[in-house]
């Protein structure tokens, strides 16, 4: 039968340590959450759109990374691409074509608002090789693999 109260120095030296685990795991879990609210309360505020826009797709093979952007009706012009630390992000704005002209909107699914997006890269790979691509709407980021450590961050010239 588990002992419930402990009965000497180092029985409650470890309880207490599982004790404080426990209660430093809830805080951040409730940090965490308290974020992710922090950001949908962003979002109504200032119609950001939402946090996993654009969609991607990351795939490795090749010895390369692909990493594809949906960005349905956005110009090179509308976004930028930054490398940097293991880190790819994609910050723009999907501005309105209906908003200012007076009309009334029966049915609004889509998206519009300043963007964000970064994503973690899994492998280390060769930053300053990295080259991307906007074709029909599908920006197309190419990132050789590597065995380097850091770079410093620079853009990504898109074709």
């Amino acid at each position: 039968m588990q002992k419930i109260i402990p009965t000497s120095f180092p029985e409650v030296k470890s309880s207490l340590e599982t004790l404080k685990n426990a209660f430093t795991s809830s805080l951040h879990q409730l940090v965490v959450k308290g974020n992710e609210l922090q950001q949908v309360a962003e979002h109504l505020v200032t119609g950001t759109v939402a946090r996993d826009f654009p969609r991607c797709d990351l795939v490795e093979g090749g010895g390369e990374l692909l990493i594809l952007f949906e960005l349905p009706g956005l110009a090179r012009e509308d976004f930028q691409l930054e490398i940097g630390g293991g880190l790819l992000t994609l910050r723009g704005e999907k501005k309105s074509r209906i908003q200012g002209r007076g009309a009334a909107i029966h049915l609004g699914e889509c998206l519009y608002g300043a963007f964000e997006r970064t994503i973690s890269l899994p492998v280390k790979v060769t930053e300053e090789k990295a080259v991307a691509e906007l074709t029909a709407g599908v920006l197309v980021v190419t990132i050789p693999k590597a065995e380097a450590g850091d770079h410093p961050k620079h853009p990504i010239p898109i074709k």
